[in-house]
């Protein structure tokens, strides 16, 4: 998404079109995404073995939905930069309640690993769905 800032600001500044680029970035951050998300899901016992041994094993069973929360992150990501670069974002301070809900949620949802990642994942999709709705097409 850093590197498409620069290519978007100077296409939308051109006057050219901007939305092959963002799809572009777009694909290639769901390959580079899937390819670790199915690592996780298929083989998240032999991931947790190899990167960091036996005695953290237990958190085997979360490990997709952590990699999932952030991979949504890291579409949230894109669509803010992309906002940013055609100035497009409308509406930043819905990202910033985005970001106070994520706190609130931590806050209720933290007495075990299992219910902490279900809390990441759901206030990722909500912080995603605020960064569409904060980039809004110009009429």
């Amino acid at each position: 998404s850093k590197a498409m800032f620069p290519l978007s600001s100077e296409d939308s500044d051109a006057g050219r079109k901007t939305r092959p680029l963002l799809i572009t970035s777009f694909s290639l951050l769901l390959v580079l995404c899937a390819i670790p998300l199915l690592i996780m899901l298929f083989y998240p016992k032999l991931l947790v073995l190899i990167l960091f041994g036996k005695s953290y094993l237990e958190i085997a069973p979360i490990l997709f939905f952590l990699g999932s929360a952030l991979s949504i992150l890291s579409f949230a990501n894109l669509i803010i930069v992309y906002g940013i670069s055609v100035k497009r974002l409308s509406f930043p301070l819905l990202l910033f309640l985005g970001v106070l809900f994520e706190i609130l949620l931590f806050s209720f949802f933290h007495s075990n690993l299992r219910e902490f990642s279900l809390a990441f994942l759901f206030s990722a999709l909500i912080f995603l769905g605020l960064s569409f709705f904060s980039v809004r097409r110009k009429r």
